[in-house]
């Protein structure tokens, strides 16, 4: 599978690639399985190119130096990249897989979901089974062994039997109708939840903003040290050259051999010591921006922590404030029923 950035144009000193990371959800044969990335320029021109194993990846944020065609290593450029190694799981399995990983917050969720079915009044226990293969065939055995049994019933029990299951299914049908039960879909869609969920997106999207503000200017700010070190560079290297060619103007170009020596030796002593310069900055940049990027992510948790704790005491809150509209309801119904049920017996007794 082939992945492509967007070209980066004026910045082949330090180009960014801020795009959607690219995801290989099923590699098969992981073992023999490789990665390579590679950087090209503007006229399709092979910059360096880094090949590796997937078993030898390791997640997190890595600096990765490139090679060229004949994969031998280059000195300066490197790729700054995250690295995230995670299980497949198939489609219809992530339930299963998160609470493995995790069985403790698992529980969490099953208690949070047993307490608030408590609070509308639904015990776990009554929540009906799916019936077993053994118990649909005790079913359809039963009427056959009444059948082989031969022992007749009354018409009397038939009525009562008939009758009762036609009472207790009226009283279900107005225990179920009398008042909805309040869903938690239905709390979440309730103008004070909207309301908060929107106030909350956009303190998310300052801090995200502010965020990116942080990081473009770190980004500057360790541009502008390069370059200045490798102005500098240019500047010794150049004035060099100039004491070099005017030595061998007055003298002569024979005369200036060891001149000429000594400027090579120098120059190359300001070369090596301008990549160790620059390899050190490098480092540096590197650890400052891993520092700000692991600020900014514990930044973002706290907010979102904070934001759930939120929600969860708002609609603790509606919960509380739609049980009690529900038990002022049945209140009414209860009221109402009575007084007709108290109308019927007098108008019975009446007519006896």
């Amino acid at each position: 599978k082939e992945f492509k950035t967007r070209m980066v144009m004026n910045n082949g000193l330090n180009p960014v690639y801020n795009e959607e990371p690219f995801v290989f959800r099923k590699v098969i044969l992981p073992d023999l399985a490789v990665l390579r990335i590679a950087v090209y320029d503007d006229n399709n021109k092979l910059i360096g190119q880094r090949i590796l194993p997937l078993d030898g990846l390791q997640a997190g944020y890595r600096h990765i130096s490139l090679r060229n065609e004949g994969n031998k290593p280059l000195s300066l450029p490197t790729i700054f990249c995250n690295i995230v190694l995670k299980t497949y799981v198939p489609d219809g399995f992530g339930d299963i897989a998160d609470a493995l990983t995790d069985p403790k917050r698992f529980l969490t969720e099953m208690e949070k979901r047993a307490d608030q079915m408590r609070a509308m009044g639904i015990e776990t226990s009554d929540i009906a089974e799916v019936p077993s293969d053994n118990s649909k065939i005790e079913k359809k055995g039963k009427p056959n062994q009444g059948k082989t049994s031969g022992i007749p019933q009354s018409t009397s029990d038939l009525r009562q039997n008939s009758s009762s299951s036609q009472v207790t299914g009226n009283d279900t049908k107005k225990d179920t109708s009398l008042v909805p039960l309040a869903k938690l879909e239905d709390l979440k869609q309730m103008k004070a939840y909207l309301k908060l969920l929107k106030k909350q997106q956009k303190e998310l999207n300052a801090i995200k903003k502010k965020h990116i503000k942080e990081h473009g200017a770190m980004q500057k700010s360790q541009c502008t040290q390069v370059e200045k070190l490798i102005a500098q560079h240019d500047k010794e290297k150049l004035i060099c050259e100039k004491i070099l060619d005017k030595a061998i103007k007055k003298k002569g170009e024979s005369n200036c051999l060891d001149i000429k020596k000594e400027t090579e030796i120098k120059v190359q002593a300001l070369t090596s010591d301008h990549n160790s310069k620059i390899r050190e900055i490098v480092a540096q940049h590197t650890k400052e921006c891993s520092e700000l990027i692991n600020s900014h992510g514990a930044e973002e948790q706290e907010l979102q922590d904070l934001h759930l704790s939120q929600q969860c005491e708002l609609l603790k809150k509606l919960l509380i404030t739609v049980h009690e509209q529900q038990v002022q309801q049945l209140k009414q119904i209860h009221e109402r029923q009575s007084k007709e049920m108290r109308a019927t017996q007098a108008k019975t007794s009446m007519e006896n």
